[in-house]
Parts: structure tokens; sequence; C-alpha cells
């Protein structure tokens, strides 16, 4: 499926389940962590997608934090850091994650549910 096909409102909506999950959902607990452990405020942080590999467990997701930047995470079954990456040219993200631009969007607007 094609971010085109997908209106940026169910985008946006998207973006907006996934970072209430991430604050206030105890399955989610890993991630929350991670956003603690790195020094960042869990409220300025929007969560704009996340993949969980059936197979191994590991969560793959990507966050937009302070002023629009984002960074690329991988954690393992246990909740401990695989990777941590800041992206400068988020278009090498949109394959993956078609909510990148608007989460972008939205965390530079100051849109952040």
């Amino acid at each position: 499926m094609s971010s085109h096909s997908i209106s940026p409102e169910d985008l946006r909506q998207e973006v907006v389940e996934l970072t209430e999950l991430l604050r206030d959902d105890e399955s989610f607990r890993d991630v929350y962590n991670l956003v603690i452990s790195k020094g960042l405020t869990i409220g300025d942080v929007l969560l704009a997608g996340l993949v969980e590999n059936e197979d191994t467990g590991d969560q793959y997701g990507l966050l937009v934090v302070e002023d629009g930047q984002c960074v690329v995470f991988e954690l393992d079954r246990y909740g401990s850091v695989k990777h941590w990456e800041r992206i400068d040219d988020v278009s090498v993200l949109d394959d993956e994650f078609f909510t990148v631009a608007v989460a972008v969007a939205m965390k530079r607007s100051g849109d952040v549910p």
C-alpha cells in the first residue's frame, strides 16, 4: 500500500493512536521506558510507527522528537536497545513508515496529542 492512497487525516489518526498507546498502554511499556531512558519527555514525543517481529519479538519503530527530528529504534524482546539512530533525511523512511511526513508536520506545528 502506498502512502498516497491513505488520506493525511487517516495518517494523522494513526500517529495519534500510536502516541496515546505509547503513553497509556502497558503493552507499550518497553518503548515508553526507552523514551524516558533517552532523557526525552513522553508528552513531547510522537510514536509514528511500530512493527513487531512475530518470530523474534523484536520491535522496530519511529519516534518524532524535539523540533520534528526522527529517531529509528529497535528493541529486542526483552526491551533492550539494539538500535537508536537520528535520521536527518526523513525521505529515506517513506517506504517503511507512511506516517513520517504527517508526524513531522504535526510535531513542527505543535499538533501533539
